[in-house]
C-alpha cells in the first residue's frame, strides 16, 4: 500500500469515525429524530456484517424501506459506502465500506 492510498485509508476512517460520533450525539441530545438514530445503526451493522443489502437491513430494523435507501443514498454521496450492482434495478445490489 503506497503513502498516498495509507493516507486516504485513514481518512476514510477518521470521517467514518466522526459521522457515527456526531449521530451518536445527535441520539442522546435528541432521541425524537430516529433518522439519526437508523443512519447510525445502519452503518454499525455495516461495519459488523462487512456487505450488506437492503433486504438484510429490512430484515434487522423495522425501518421504511424508502428511508433505508435515503439513508444509503447519502452515505454513498458522503464517500463511507459505495453500490455494488450490475444494473440500477440489480436484486443482487449491496453495498459495502469504501
Amino acid at each position: 500500500m503506497s503513502k498516498k492510498q495509507l493516507s486516504q485509508s485513514v481518512i476514510k476512517k477518521i470521517q467514518m469515525t466522526k459521522l457515527l460520533y456526531d449521530l451518536g450525539i445527535d441520539c442522546f441530545r435528541r432521541t425524537e429524530n430516529p433518522e439519526k438514530i437508523g443512519a447510525g445503526l445502519i452503518l454499525l451493522y455495516l461495519v459488523e456484517e462487512k456487505q450488506l443489502s437492503v433486504e438484510k437491513i429490512l430484515q434487522k430494523f423495522n425501518f421504511v424501506r424508502r428511508t433505508i435507501q435515503r439513508d444509503l443514498s447519502k452515505m454513498i454521496a458522503l464517500k463511507l459506502i459505495r453500490e455494488v450492482a450490475k444494473s440500477k434495478t440489480d436484486p443482487t445490489k449491496y453495498y459495502e465500506l469504501l
